[in-house]
């Protein structure tokens, strides 16, 4: 019988139909703490790809089902680690809330391409803090 290594946190009713199936057999285990913190963020990262995958898959016509569906998703992993951590609704408002007055919100669509920066510019560190983000000319 063949064996695969989810290695990934999964939805509780995902779990329970394994363990009910007398047909598979299922390690697991439960997470807590700092590990449970970091399953739940990787989670986060492979839900927002799924996202970016049923956007890039689609021509003109968006399937909004199938993306309604993927946003869920992420949305119910960020409710976790929120609620994991500690993090209530009303801190994410008042973050998001200050962020949209210090920096805007995304209504215009704006994409850059591109910046030439002076050498002494003070994102010119940043940007090349993180080459894995920001390629350089």
């Amino acid at each position: 019988m063949p064996r695969f290594y989810l290695n990934k946190i999964v939805r509780d009713k995902i779990l329970d139909e394994y363990i009910n199936d007398t047909e598979v057999e299922v390690d697991y285990g439960v997470l807590s703490g700092y590990e449970l913190i970091r399953k739940l963020a990787e989670k986060a990262m492979e839900e927002t790809s799924e996202i970016v995958s049923v956007v890039s898959n689609q021509s003109s016509n968006l399937d909004l089902d199938e993306l309604t569906s993927e946003i869920a998703d992420t949305r119910e992993i960020l409710d976790t680690l929120c609620k994991t951590c500690g993090i209530s609704e009303e801190a994410i408002a008042a973050r998001r809330k200050h962020k949209r007055t210090k920096k805007g919100g995304f209504e215009r669509s704006a994409y850059i391409v591109s910046l030439k920066l002076p050498e002494n510019h003070s994102w010119t560190k940043y940007y090349r803090l993180h080459p894995d983000k920001f390629r350089e000319e």
